[in-house]
């Protein structure tokens, strides 16, 4: 595994897959439940999809969820972080009625795990406003966009580095529905913050 993350880290993919399909072979001699398999195949789905063998990866994805239903429960996170992966795929390849329910339900198992004002569950929101957006569904996409800007805020304060991706979001959204005054005023703090901000992690 520590093969793997450090081609992937080097962006290696090829030598990543290689490591990861040994990986995975491994870990399906282990007994039922055990959390190795389920890391290497949604390993493995992650570099199919850089490397752009989107099918495989779909499957992979689908194959990962399926052990993590099975093992951890339909609620895990780990469940929400391989639903958001998966939905990664069908936005790529332009399936958005197969994206939302996914994002839908990876922000549901977020919000009722981690709580509404949960660092990643304002990245749920984000990722879920960009697939309305990407549908011209302005209105659905504006209400997340705030919903992950005002949780970013409260939690790491307006000039974060991190709000500047949704904050940047809102305002293209903004300057498509004709707010320009809005759209100006949300693209020049996101880029303040983008200049200015530290990031932090998020737990």
């Amino acid at each position: 595994m520590k093969a793997a993350d450090r081609a992937s880290s080097e962006s290696r993919y090829e030598d990543a897959e290689q490591f990861l399909r040994t990986t995975v072979k491994e870990a399906e001699k282990f007994p039922p439940g055990d959390r190795r398999l389920d890391l290497s195949l949604s390993l493995l789905a992650t570099v199919l999809y850089s490397r752009g063998n989107h099918v495989e990866a779909e499957r992979t994805y689908l194959q990962a969820v399926a052990i993590l239903e099975r093992t951890l429960g339909p609620g895990h996170l780990r469940v929400a972080q391989s639903l958001t992966g998966l939905a990664a795929i069908y936005q790529m390849q332009g399936k958005y009625r197969d994206v939302e329910p996914l994002l839908q339900r990876s922000l549901a198992i977020r919000e009722k795990v981690l709580g509404p004002e949960h660092p990643d569950v304002a990245a749920s929101l984000s990722n879920l406003a960009n697939a309305y957006s990407v549908q011209g569904k302005s209105t659905e996409a504006e209400i997340l966009y705030r919903r992950a800007v005002a949780i970013l805020e409260k939690i790491y304060g307006p000039d974060d580095l991190l709000v500047a991706g949704p904050l940047n979001n809102l305002g293209v959204l903004s300057g498509f529905q004709g707010n320009l005054v809005e759209a100006e005023q949300s693209l020049e703090a996101s880029s303040e913050d983008s200049r200015g901000g530290v990031g932090v992690e998020a737990p």
